[in-house]
């Protein structure tokens, strides 16, 4: 009598990107920016870096451009997930600052939630969390 046997294959995904000194050459095609976030000869900016302007409620985002698959949805298979970063924040020698960075991984076109600007770091809104 013969003996069936399965063996399942890993689900095999790879991205993998390297993004250093990101300039206006990234916008759009390996880095989205969403709200009030633009990419400049210096990097990206999350919000807006003009003087004397009120920045209370400003919220930006920058997203790599090319999804990253995270299962497989019909076997349901997972896949290993690591990362690595090292990023400068500058304050061009102010004493007065803000801004926050979070790392946060969302489905496709996911948005910013309204009231998620400030302490919501544009992932939650910060009244209801």
């Amino acid at each position: 009598m013969a003996r069936e046997s399965y063996v399942e294959r890993p689900f095999l995904y790879s991205l993998n990107f390297n993004l250093t000194n990101i300039n206006l050459s990234d916008a759009n095609r390996s880095i989205n920016v969403t709200g009030d976030a633009y990419i400049s000869s210096q990097g990206i900016q999350v919000t807006p870096d003009e003087r004397n302007v009120a920045r209370g409620g400003k919220i930006g985002r920058a997203t790599h451009i090319e999804p990253l698959q995270l299962w497989d949805k019909a076997t349901g298979n997972l896949t290993d997930f690591a990362t690595h970063f090292s990023f400068v924040i500058d304050s061009n020698g102010n004493d007065s600052f803000a801004d926050g960075l979070a790392f946060f991984m969302a489905p496709v076109g996911t948005s910013i939630p309204v009231g998620s600007a400030g302490s919501g770091l544009g992932l939650v809104d910060a009244e209801t969390e």
